[in-house]
């Protein structure tokens, strides 16, 4: 038998199944279920972000931060995004820290592609697995590890003898 029940947001519920045989005979202590309180509802969203870096990286490990919202036991996952400034479809990386509302950065993604623009998003997630995915997406992160070339021949304007009124 199949029972269906659309649970009230935070209200507690326990099952139990009582057997009747064909003679009558009702089962008097029907094993109970252990209370389960219904939770439907998403945890606070993360709004503050942004990488520890600013605008630009010079190396491929990148520094995600925020604030973190909810409770302790709501976990949070991070998940960095590459040329996708809207946060959305797969992401190039993701980490879950679990139960754990007190880590507020994350720098385990260390394969950020020279030339390439990096954004972030941090999902929180409650225990009851509602996920709430309204986080701001970061500002880009501009990973740039490429040396600058060689500057470009200097030379005096004012011949063999320059004063100090010449100029470069």
């Amino acid at each position: 038998y199949l029972f269906s029940l659309t649970p009230v947001d935070g209200t507690t519920y326990s099952f139990a199944v009582i057997g009747t045989d064909i003679a009558g005979n009702i089962d008097s202590a029907p094993p109970c279920s252990p209370l389960i309180l219904a939770d439907r509802t998403a945890p606070p969203v993360v709004t503050v972000v942004s990488w520890a870096e600013g605008a630009y990286s010079s190396t491929t490990t990148i520094t995600a931060n925020w604030t973190p919202v909810g409770t302790a036991a709501d976990d949070q996952r991070v998940e960095i995004y590459e040329n996708n400034a809207t946060c959305s479809g797969a992401p190039a990386g993701t980490s879950t820290f679990t139960n754990d509302n007190t880590t507020n950065s994350y720098n385990g993604f260390g394969s950020a592609t020279d030339g390439n623009d990096y954004y972030f998003k941090v999902i929180t997630i409650d225990d009851a697995g509602n996920e709430n995915t309204a986080s701001t997406c970061s500002a880009a992160v501009k990973v740039d590890g490429t040396n600058p070339s060689d500057p470009i021949t200097l030379a005096w304007n004012g011949g063999a003898n320059p004063s100090v009124s010449e100029t470069v």
